[in-house]
C-alpha cells in the first residue's frame, strides 16, 4: 500500500514540474526597460515654429542702387492696403526706375526724390495719382511699428491725402512719425546698403552732392 502511495506521489510531481518551470521563465513585464517608448518619442519630428510658417507669406521688392548694391523690402498690406496697392502698381509700371535718394534728415530718415530724375518718354509715362493717408492722424488705422528701416509714404505737410511716390526710410525709431505717416514696408535684406548710402557726402542741409540713383526696382517672383 505504501509503495502505491509513493508511486502516485512521484507521478504527481512529474506532472507538475513543467508548469512550475513555465511560470518561472515568464518575464516580468513591469520591470522591462522602456527603450522602445523612448526611441519612438525622440524620433517624433519637431513642430514648425510660427516664424517658419510665416516665411514667404509677404511680397518683396528689390531696389538696385547704382554703385551701392541691392536691398530688399517686405510689403505689409494688412497695415496699409491702399498705400501698398499704390506702391506696387508704381513698381510694376517701372515708375521707380531712375528715382534717387536725395537727402538725409540727420539720423532720422533717408528721403527719396519726388519723381524719376529723367522724365519718362510720353509713350512710357505713368500718371502718379495721390493716395489717402493711412495713419491715425488721418482717421485710418495703421499698427505697423515705425522702427528702424521702416518705409513710410511721404506727403505734403498739412495735406494728409497728398502721398504719391516719394517715401522715407526711417533710420531710428520713428516716434515723431507715429500717427502722421503711413508705414507700409520694411527693409529685410541689405540694411548695410542703407547705412552706406547714409554715409555719403552731403551739404549742411543733408542733400547729397550727387543723387544716389535706383537703377531698377522690381517685385520678386
Amino acid at each position: 500500500m505504501k509503495i502505491i502511495k509513493l508511486v502516485l506521489l512521484l507521478s504527481l510531481c512529474i506532472f507538475l514540474l513543467p508548469s512550475c518551470s513555465d511560470t518561472a521563465e515568464k518575464p516580468d513585464k513591469s520591470q522591462a526597460e522602456p527603450i522602445a517608448m523612448s526611441s519612438a518619442y525622440e524620433a517624433e519630428p519637431e513642430a514648425a515654429s510660427d516664424s517658419a510658417e510665416n516665411d514667404g507669406m509677404y511680397q518683396t521688392v528689390t531696389f538696385e542702387v547704382e554703385n551701392y548694391g541691392n536691398f530688399v523690402v517686405e510689403i505689409y498690406p494688412q497695415y496699409a492696403p491702399d498705400t501698398v496697392s499704390h506702391f506696387l502698381s508704381l513698381v510694376s509700371s517701372g515708375y521707380y526706375d531712375g528715382f534717387a535718394f536725395e537727402r538725409i534728415i540727420h539720423s532720422e530718415a533717408l528721403v527719396t526724390s519726388d519723381e524719376p530724375l529723367e522724365p519718362k518718354s510720353d509713350s512710357g509715362a505713368v500718371i502718379c495719382d495721390t493716395v489717402n493717408g493711412e495713419f491715425t492722424g488721418n482717421g485710418r488705422s495703421n499698427d505697423l511699428e515705425l522702427d528702424r528701416y521702416t518705409l513710410v509714404l511721404d506727403h505734403v505737410t498739412g495735406q494728409n491725402d497728398s502721398g504719391k511716390a516719394k517715401f522715407r526710410i526711417l533710420l531710428s525709431d520713428g516716434d515723431q512719425y507715429e500717427g502722421h505717416y503711413a508705414g507700409f514696408a520694411k527693409v529685410i535684406e541689405g540694411t548695410e546698403i542703407i547705412d552706406r548710402i547714409c554715409g555719403s557726402e552731403c551739404d549742411n542741409q543733408g542733400t547729397f552732392y550727387s543723387p544716389i540713383v535706383m537703377k531698377k526696382v522690381y517685385i520678386n517672383e
